[in-house]
């Protein structure tokens, strides 16, 4: 059996934390794919994304016969979407739920085939499929609008509402089609509706305002022509700004902007910023504890438990995995959280990972690995005791990695040539001959190693990558200097990588 490599990416916002009991459990994706040949390989691989601990791979066992089925925990209502060679359709799956995906892998774009095991599934299904087809290239396009660069002028001139005035129009369009599809129920019509809110309203908070106005945000998208101005004199509350406990049970979308939501409204009007400026020096902010401002903003502002519990667990594992901040810092926070939280499966996850992600702190020995270049050579991490190591896992996939060798590591590599220092890409994912050509497309300098398998491959598991990229810092004795690396765009001036050459 070859493990069936169909992309698949889950948004489990919270998936492994995520509470409500009867939600609680796993759902099903089984089916059958076409023209399968035993020695295949398809490009891409299977995974669920959760926030939780970013990647998490999951393969599954595809039989000669094309047959294939795998079981996917989940807690709550989540979304997923399957992939294959830069075509994608998103689905929104429950608890107990079994998925029936069939296609032809010459030409999955076109003989895609997704059911549940009831009519009124299948039709929930059929229209997230149409959904997605629609509207998936649209929403990626008005992102990318919306990122544009904008003058000074603009924002006079009320850039800002233009902005929302091309959102609003596009969650209408989309209210529009919901509205118009006659398969679904009254009440799923109403589910997709606001998940179309919240998609839309987190993307105006992260794309648009954060920490810029005052209040926040400043719109509400309405269906109809405009918006709403939010005037905070009003009586009117936006939806976004009252807790829902059932959307937060039932709309991926919602959990999502409520981790958006508490990590950047500093200085709102609910509840008001006691101090705006700060007059310690620069050093006293950076010695700041950020884990610390957040978990109690949480605390205050998540007044049902079920939701803060959720979130600060989320927060605690993420920043246990990725080590943002001192560890210290997220330990003085959890060790104060685990007596108050409610729920202890929270408090199992947060243990865990705790005590997984100990070896990666700073000046703990780097596992030694041996991976195959491009040429076939044997290199291990020990073959550069004495040198600054970074290491880049990256993907042939993976956007944002070849972003980075087309712009930032050129430049990277040049402004530390002849420096004591080496940097080894990691390619994770895809096979052996597309990682070769890939490196040839975009002359991808420094030393080239594949580790095939990616959650499989001893490496991988060893230096706990369950997303890329992926940037590690290793010191000249052999030892983590940071977990997570600044991306290339960061390594500038007085950066942690000339911090790290200096000792």
């Amino acid at each position: 059996m070859k493990p069936f490599c169909l992309l698949f990416i889950a948004i489990l916002l919270g998936a492994t934390i995520f509470a409500q009991q009867e939600n609680k459990g796993s759902f099903v994706v089984k089916g059958l794919i076409s023209d399968q040949k035993v020695d295949d390989t398809l490009n891409g691989w299977l995974t669920c994304y959760v926030a939780t601990g970013g990647q998490r791979s999951i393969d599954i066992p595809v039989a000669k016969d094309g047959h294939f089925e795998e079981s996917v925990e989940v807690e709550g209502p989540q979304n997923f979407i399957v992939a294959l060679n830069g075509y994608w359709t998103t689905f929104y799956v429950r608890p107990n739920d079994t998925i029936l995906i069939s296609f032809d892998k010459n030409n999955f774009s076109k003989t895609i085939r997704i059911k549940g095991t009831t009519e009124k599934r299948t039709k929930e299904l059929d229209f997230n499929f149409h959904f997605s087809k629609r509207f998936s290239r649209k929403q990626l396009a008005l992102l990318k609008k919306l990122s544009g660069s904008f003058t000074k002028e603009d924002s006079l001139a009320g850039i800002d509402s233009i902005k929302v005035s091309w959102v609003n129009k596009e969650y209408n369009q989309e209210c529009d089609f919901i509205k118009k599809d006659s398969s679904l129920d009254k009440q799923m019509r109403k589910l997709f509706k606001q998940q179309a809110f919240y998609h839309w309203t987190y993307e105006m908070a992260i794309r648009m305002f954060l920490n810029k106005m005052s209040a926040f945000l400043k719109f509400e998208l309405v269906e109809g022509d405009g918006n709403i101005v939010i005037n905070i004199s009003n009586k009117h509350t936006p939806q976004y700004r009252i807790l829902n406990l059932d959307h937060f049970y039932k709309i991926p979308e919602y959990r999502e902007f409520l981790n958006l939501y508490n990590d950047i409204y500093y200085g709102g009007i609910h509840p008001p910023k006691p101090f705006w400026k700060s007059t310690g020096s620069e050093k006293d902010d950076l010695n700041a504890n950020r884990v610390e401002s957040s978990y109690y903003q949480a605390m205050a502002n998540f007044n049902y438990y079920p939701v803060r519990d959720w979130y600060v667990t989320n927060m605690l594992v993420h920043n246990f995995k990725y080590l943002q901040f001192p560890y210290e810092n997220i330990e003085k926070v959890m060790l104060d959280f685990l007596p108050i939280c409610k729920n202890q499966d929270y408090k199992n996850e947060i243990l865990k990972v705790y005590n997984d992600t100990k070896k990666y702190v700073p000046g703990k020995p780097a596992p030694d690995f041996t991976l195959k270049d491009e040429h076939g050579k044997a290199v291990s991490l020990a073959d550069f005791k004495g040198k600054v190591v970074l290491l880049d896992f990256w993907g042939v996939h993976c956007g944002p990695c070849i972003a980075d060798f087309h712009g930032a590591v050129p430049k990277i590599h040049e402004k530390y040539k002849g420096k004591n220092v080496v940097f080894i890409n990691i390619c994770v994912e895809d096979t052996e001959e597309s990682w070769k050509a890939a490196i040839k497309k975009y002359k991808i300098e420094g030393v080239n190693v594949f580790a095939k398998g990616w959650s499989d491959n001893p490496v991988c598991r060893a230096y706990g990558i369950e997303a890329i990229p992926h940037y590690i810092l290793i010191d000249k004795d052999g030892n983590f200097a940071d977990f997570n690396c600044p991306a290339y765009t960061l390594l500038w001036a007085n950066n942690i990588l000339d911090r790290t050459l200096a000792k």
